[in-house]
């Protein structure tokens, strides 16, 4: 059997050797260049022109800054504020009234306290405690209706006394003034001032729902103190239009609210306070229900010349305020607490401490899609605390220290989708640190209108289109330690700023915008194409 041949692979012919060996000297330069476009185009070497361009900025002898700027910043605490004595009143007297130890107020103040001695006041250190049962003196107090508010009153010479809803419905029989509508709710038909030695507690042992009415033409009431004591907890407070049995929707023609004037204390726990408050319209000031002010929802407020002699104050804790005027106003006010709130859909303010509200603690608070901004000081707003809070989709600012509010820190708190998220206007010696801030409208910090010693530490600041923005004279700024990252527009603007410091911050672009003439030193900074950032608090549900 014959046997077939098996043929030989051929051998490549020297034409496969030479094209294979060009085809290799041809990719080998492709290759190469493509991989160093990547490179020259990429993070890297962009990183890399970046970082030497921020070199470059560096300003010789940058420290001698540094050390004038951070050594006048303060340290921030609260502090103590005036009051005089009236008549029947005594250190104890203070020592109950503002929840403060004696042992620490008798130190404050050595020596005799009598009628009319000022004496300082430390902040609130607890709130009230529901009473047990009520006082048993209801009958010593003194009832009179003038213009169509009527007041409830007991002398400091007297004894406290300490009352329910329930017991001011029977002792205002006669006028009408509260109706009870069934178990535990009640409903307010004209206006009512509490004053001086009296405490009113409204708590879910007497009162589940409170409710004020409220009708069109200013035909509102209110729930007022003078001097006096309250404690709302564990309750429902609103306005009701008797000719719907619904809430008081519409402020411009006036609603009810929540008042505590002069050395009022209020305490609101665990409570929802809704639909309550209008504007001060002009021509409305003669009603005397409106006369003093303080009408926006929930107030405390001191009359204007009794700063130094009056302190408005209270603890409120765990409570909603919601579709309010203002969600809370005060006035005057020191040493407060506000503390786990939430503040949303209220019309113009969600917090609102106003003229001389000092030595506040404002922490883990909630300001939601307020219709302004979120949380204000506005007007010497001085030594407060605020920290821990989130303020988010709120129609201006998240935060602003406004018109000569100095020596408060903002610290470890949140803000998203503000107008500017972090403001502060014509205020001095604030601190700005350890915030989380993402997606302003506007700008993640502004300084402007001849503020001076500010101090912007810490923050992370994510997205927007302008990082921080000093204009109008804003001088002496410490801007130190921060991050900025996916910042579309510039991370740093000047118009009319002095003595700036930009330092030791991790950025992840060049982008400065610096006016002539302005006074802007540059510290060693880190660039970064992608650094690490915290996104966790955009996933967040806040309400």
């Amino acid at each position: 059997m014959a046997t077939k041949k098996v043929s030989k692979p051929e051998k490549p012919t020297r034409i496969y050797h030479n094209l294979r060996l060009a085809t290799i000297l041809i990719l080998v330069p492709i290759i190469v260049g493509v991989l160093v476009l990547q490179y020259v185009l990429g993070g890297p070497f962009i990183q890399h022109l970046a970082s030497r361009g921020s070199d470059r900025l560096i300003t010789a002898n940058w420290e001698t800054a540094y050390d004038q700027l951070s050594a006048a910043q303060p340290d921030y605490e609260t502090k103590f504020a005036y009051y005089r004595l009236k008549a029947g009143q005594d250190l104890d007297w203070v020592a109950r009234h503002f929840s403060v130890n004696i042992s620490k107020l008798r130190e404050l103040n050595p020596g005799l306290a009598v009628y009319k001695t000022t004496v300082a006041i430390p902040p609130v250190e607890k709130p009230l405690e529901p009473f047990q049962e009520t006082s048993g003196n209801s009958k010593n107090l003194i009832i009179k209706e003038t213009e169509d508010m009527l007041y409830v009153s007991n002398d400091f010479r007297k004894p406290l006394v300490n009352t329910t809803i329930p017991e001011l419905t029977q002792l205002l029989a006669k006028q009408g003034a509260i109706t009870q509508l069934g178990d535990k709710h009640f409903r307010i038909n004209k206006p009512i001032t509490i004053e001086d030695n009296i405490r009113l507690d409204i708590t879910k042992k007497t009162v589940s729902k409170l409710e004020l009415s409220s009708s069109s033409d200013f035909a509102i009431t209110c729930l007022c103190f003078e001097n006096a004591e309250v404690l709302i907890k564990d309750t429902t407070i609103t306005s009701i239009d008797p000719a719907t049995n619904k809430p008081d929707i519409d402020s411009n023609n006036g609603r009810s609210f929540v008042r505590g004037l002069e050395s009022s204390r209020m305490d609101i726990i665990n409570s929802d306070i809704s639909y309550l408050g209008n504007g001060l319209l002009e021509g409305r000031q003669q009603k005397a229900i409106l006369r003093d002010g303080g009408t926006y929802g929930t107030s405390l407020r001191i009359s204007d010349d009794r700063l130094g002699q009056d302190i408005a104050t209270g603890w409120v804790e765990a409570s909603t305020f919601s579709r309010n005027h203002f969600g809370g106003f005060t006035f005057g006010a020191s040493g407060m607490t506000w503390r786990n709130n939430l503040f949303t859909k209220n019309d113009v303010y969600g917090l609102d401490p106003h003229d001389d509200s000092n030595n506040a603690t404002i922490e883990n608070n909630r300001f939601i899609a307020n219709g302004k901004h979120g949380f204000i000081v506005s007007k010497r707003c001085n030594y407060n605390v605020i920290r821990n809070n989130i303020s988010a989709g709120n129609g201006g600012h998240g935060y602003m220290l406004h018109e000569d509010s100095n020596y408060n820190v903002i610290e470890n708190n949140v803000a998203i989708g503000n107008t500017d998220n972090f403001a502060i206007y014509a205020s001095s010696f604030n601190t700005v640190r350890g915030n989380k801030s993402y997606n302003p409208r506007s700008a993640h910090v502004r300084v402007n209108a001849d503020t001076t010693q500010s101090f912007v530490q810490n923050n992370l600041f994510y997205g927007g289109e302008k990082g921080v923005y000093l204009y109008e004279q804003a001088d002496s700024v410490l801007i130190e330690g921060n991050i900025f990252a996916g910042i579309s527009g510039d991370i740093l603007v000047t118009r009319q700023a002095s003595r700036v410091l930009f330092t030791g911050n991790q950025i992840d672009a060049l982008h400065y915008r610096i006016s002539d003439g302005d006074r802007v030193v540059f510290g060693p900074n880190q660039v970064q194409d992608k650094p690490a950032v915290d996104l966790r608090p955009l996933n967040e549900y806040y309400y």
